[in-house]
């Protein structure tokens, strides 16, 4: 089977009707594109060159490490610059402690 049959085939998969009720076509299609990537001679794609290959338990594995690896949650930190102290207080700290500036 030539590479693009495959790779129609690995997409049909992914895009069955057991996965599309689980998880967001925007994940389905970023996993696609990852997986569906082909090596340098154009003969097989990722997930064909890996050992084992079970796309529910990869797919779980994806959906559980999505906000690690989706931008959008990196730029919703709750941290601001408000919450750092102030050199005063970073002063004192150090002068409670018994640090003295050389």
């Amino acid at each position: 089977m030539k590479l693009e049959e495959r790779k129609q085939e690995f997409r049909a998969k992914i895009f069955s009707s057991d996965f599309i009720a689980k998880y967001s076509d925007d994940m389905l299609r970023a996993f696609f594109e990852y997986w569906s990537e082909h090596n340098e001679g154009g003969r097989k794609m990722k997930w064909e060159l890996t050992q084992a290959f079970d796309i529910n338990r990869r797919l779980s594995t994806w959906k559980k490490n999505e906000p690690r690896f989706n931008s959008s949650y990196k730029k919703s930190s709750n941290f601001s610059r408000n919450d750092l102290p102030d050199y005063s207080e970073i002063k004192s700290l150090y002068e409670q402690f018994g640090y003295e500036k050389d």
